[in-house]
C-alpha cells in the first residue's frame, strides 16, 4: 500500500487533488479537531473493482500526542472509514445534544487598527448575564457579523 505525501496547511486549506493513491483519487484537507489539534490529512476515496463506494481511507498527521499516541504509532496514522453520511448524522446529533447555540461579539479598539470586531460561537449555557458593553449574543454567524460592523460603525462616528 503506498502512502500519501504529507500535505503543506495551504493544499489541506485549499482541499487540493493530491497523487492518487494505488489509482484511487486523494485530496488533502485538515481532519477535525481530536485533543485540542486538527491535523493534515490525505483523504483516499474507496474503490470497489473499479468503482467509487461509501469507503475511504484518511492518512493524518495530528501534531498532538492523544489521540494517536502509544508504542509504534508514527504519522502519518491510517483510518478507514465507511459511509461519511453516518458523520454527518453523528455531528447533527452531538449539536442537539449540547443545546442551541449564539454567537459572541468581542469588539476591540487600538490606535494602530481601529475598531475591529471578533466573532465566536458558543453553547448557550454557561453565559454571562451580566454582559459588558462589548458582548452581544446573536443568533446566527450572520446577524453576528451584521451587529459586529454596525458596533464598529456606531464606534468610529463617535
Amino acid at each position: 500500500m503506498n502512502v500519501p505525501d504529507e500535505p503543506t496547511s495551504e493544499q489541506c486549506e485549499n482541499n487540493e487533488r493530491m497523487k492518487d493513491v494505488n489509482h484511487r483519487p486523494a485530496y488533502a484537507c485538515w481532519y477535525p479537531q481530536m485533543g485540542g489539534y486538527v491535523g493534515k490529512c490525505v483523504v483516499v476515496l474507496g474503490n470497489t473493482n473499479g468503482k467509487r463506494d461509501d469507503c475511504f481511507d484518511v492518512y493524518i498527521w495530528h501534531d498532538g500526542e492523544f489521540p494517536f499516541s502509544g508504542e509504534g504509532v508514527g504519522c502519518p496514522v491510517e483510518l478507514h472509514h465507511c459511509m461519511p453520511s453516518q458523520f454527518v448524522t453523528f455531528g447533527k446529533l452531538v449539536l442537539l445534544l449540547q443545546g442551541p447555540r449564539k454567537f459572541k461579539i468581542e469588539c476591540y479598539y487600538s490606535l494602530a487598527n481601529g475598531w475591529w470586531a471578533d466573532i465566536f460561537e458558543e453553547l448557550t449555557f454557561g453565559f454571562d448575564d451580566e454582559a459588558s458593553f462589548t458582548t452581544k449574543y446573536c443568533e446566527t454567524k450572520e446577524l453576528a457579523e451584521a451587529e459586529a460592523q454596525k458596533w464598529i460603525n456606531n464606534q468610529e462616528t463617535k
